[in-house]
């Protein structure tokens, strides 16, 4: 499948290929009544028997009229010289708040897969430390409910928080994974599903550099890839999504800023 895909999209990167091919994946009925049935913590081990599903080439290679999926490729300066970590990147989402609420209470199932390689550490083995065997990590972070866009970029970057500040806003509810579950490997995925109106503002979405054997005080610059692949869904093939979303696609910037290690 992954030749397949690289046939017809001769120019996207490996990550991107590993991430759509997991992106597009689905269990079939019997394994995801599995997972339904477990509780969240237990998922993990199910996810390392049965991975994330049967992945399908149709939903690798487009996007349907109720299920529209929007791919970026980008790079971020993981380390600085000295072994700091100066760039985080924030995406505007190119669904509308509007859209959204015009939905209502129409079930909206929103995917996020992070797809990133790695360079082992030659002088480590194993996985004993957290920062030893991996060159850096990404992690994404969704605005949360009832979340501002200050209170968002404060929670991730201390240098956005004033005297004001008072902690996290929110919580990760939602998620099929949740973070503890899906931040393993360098491939990150997970769905939230729920009525499209909760998710009206909730339409930024940050990557976030994660310290490995990379990050030390004698380090070089260094720079990585990843590629993101945001999809969102609705099971009714009376909902147009694709055309909205294909309108406001061009407001899907990165902004980096600068956060403090």
């Amino acid at each position: 499948m992954a030749a397949e895909t690289l046939a017809h999209l001769p120019d996207c990167w490996e990550e991107t290929v590993r991430a759509l091919i997991v992106h597009s994946a689905e269990w079939p009925h019997l394994v995801a009544d599995k997972f339904n049935a477990a509780r969240r913590s237990e998922r993990a081990s199910l996810l390392r028997t049965y991975g994330f599903g049967v992945p399908d080439i149709r939903r690798v290679l487009a996007s349907a009229g109720n299920d529209v999926a929007v791919v970026v490729e980008n790079e971020m300066m993981v380390v600085a010289a000295g072994g700091t970590m100066p760039e985080m990147h924030f995406y505007q989402l190119p669904w509308t708040g509007d859209l959204l609420r015009d939905l209502g209470d129409t079930p909206v199932k929103l995917r996020v897969t992070l797809s990133y390689f790695v360079e082992s550490n030659p002088a480590a083995r194993g996985w004993k430390g957290r920062y030893r065997y991996a060159s850096h990590g990404f992690r994404f972070h969704l605005q949360r409910p009832n979340e501002s866009d200050h209170a968002f970029f404060a929670r991730l970057n201390i240098m956005d928080r004033d005297d004001d500040w008072d902690g996290a806003e929110g919580g990760e509810d939602g998620w099929f994974l949740g973070p503890r579950q899906r931040n393993r490997g360098s491939l990150h995925s997970d769905i939230w599903e729920g009525p499209a109106i909760t998710l009206a503002d909730r339409r930024k979405l940050a990557i976030v550099p994660l310290g490995g054997w990379w990050k030390s005080p004698r380090s070089p610059e260094k720079r990585a890839r990843y590629s993101l692949v945001v999809s969102l869904a609705t099971p009714t093939d009376q909902v147009d999504l694709y055309t909205p979303v294909s309108t406001e696609l061009a407001t899907l910037t990165t902004l980096p800023t600068v956060i403090e290690t």
